[in-house]
């Protein structure tokens, strides 16, 4: 999920707000629930449902409220329409990657985003393909608005 807050993007990640949670319940740093995350899978799974059951957009409110413009690991259906209710505006981005997925909880689609990026280089890579794509689709918008007359 993308929300345009000028030139610059800044990333958060929903299952950090969630590794968060889970590491406070387990009195432990996050960086010892990262370096098991699989372990904790079901349990982050539970938080995040739960966080989202009683607020769709919980997890991506938590990050925009901090500054976050970029955040990745939306999942859910109902997640993705509150998100752009809640945030007009809001571009959703398919990552694409050449590598088996994990089996989880994710329901969205390519089908569901308004643009599919590449992520088969580096983070760098990754990053100035989103940053390309983003900007491809914000001239795309200023034009469309343009020609509409507004």
């Amino acid at each position: 999920m993308v929300q345009k807050r000028g030139a610059e993007f800044t990333y958060g990640e929903t299952s950090g707000v969630i590794v968060g949670l889970v590491a406070g319940e387990l009195g432990v740093s996050v960086e010892c629930v990262l370096a098991d995350k699989e372990l904790h899978r079901p349990r982050m799974i539970e938080i995040g449902n739960a966080m989202c059951g009683k607020d769709p957009a919980a997890l991506a409110r938590a990050l925009f409220s901090v500054g976050h413009s970029v955040i990745t690991g939306v999942r859910r259906l109902e997640e993705l329409a509150r998100i752009r209710q809640d945030f007009p505006g809001v571009l959703a981005l398919w990552v694409e990657r050449d590598v088996p997925l994990i089996p989880d909880n994710r329901e969205i689609e390519p089908e569901h985003c308004d643009a599919l990026i590449d992520n088969n280089g580096t983070l760098w890579d990754v990053d100035k393909a989103i940053r390309l794509g983003l900007s491809h689709l914000m001239i795309g918008e200023i034009a469309a608005k343009t020609k509409a007359g507004h």
